[in-house]
């Protein structure tokens, strides 16, 4: 009894839904406000994939430009290790057997800690022109990903004004394209109107 409640139940709730258009919860919602070209450029350079990855490529050469930099500061490694371990020594039998006498030797080593800590230092003084000519390169390189993202910004710059200004025109054709549809339905009831007036 209580599952034919339920289908009854989602039965009305179905065919209300259908009645309704599907909008339950939802009132219609109004038509965005139209754009204007500034706002489709802004719009079109927030969504648009290839000019943000040429942003993120720009950010990535910049980074590699740093990093090329760093070749000429002194280098400075840090190395700290620890351990504790235990280890067996494989001594003759006579030494750490049952035979052996009193205070014979243990062939277990340890427990032993070990420490180490150790710091190394490195200027490089001459490198034959290798430093000064990686930097150069990523520079050259830095400077390439951002004349490539300002060409992606143009290119989509100038797709917006395209597009912009080509629905406009669309409009204003549609727009007169309605008006001669509206000529020549005057022009063909006045031509009726002639025929029937003789």
């Amino acid at each position: 009894m209580r599952h034919g409640t339920f289908r009854r139940f989602f039965l009305l709730l179905v065919l209300f839904s259908a009645a309704t258009g599907g909008t339950l919860t939802s009132p219609a919602q109004e038509p965005p406000e139209p754009m204007d070209i500034d706002a489709c450029v802004q719009e079109a350079l927030r969504a648009n994939p290839l000019f943000q990855a040429a942003g993120h490529g720009l950010l990535a050469a910049r980074e590699t430009e740093g990093t090329a930099r760093s070749a000429y500061l002194p280098r400075l490694d840090l190395q700290a290790a620890s351990r504790r371990f235990e280890s067996r020594a494989f001594l003759p039998s006579a030494l750490t057997g049952e035979a052996a006498p009193a205070g014979a030797l243990s062939p277990v080593i340890g427990p032993v800690n070990q420490h180490s800590l150790s710091v190394k230092g490195a200027y490089t003084l001459f490198d034959g022109g290798l430093r000064r000519a990686e930097t150069g390169q990523a520079a050259a390189a830095a400077r390439g990903a951002a004349l490539a993202r300002e060409e992606a910004r143009q290119d989509l710059v100038l797709s917006v004004h395209k597009a912009f200004y080509g629905a406009l025109a669309a409009q204003e054709a549609q727009g007169v394209a309605e008006k001669v549809l509206e000529r020549a339905l005057q022009h063909e009831r006045m031509a009726q109107e002639r025929r029937e007036a003789g």
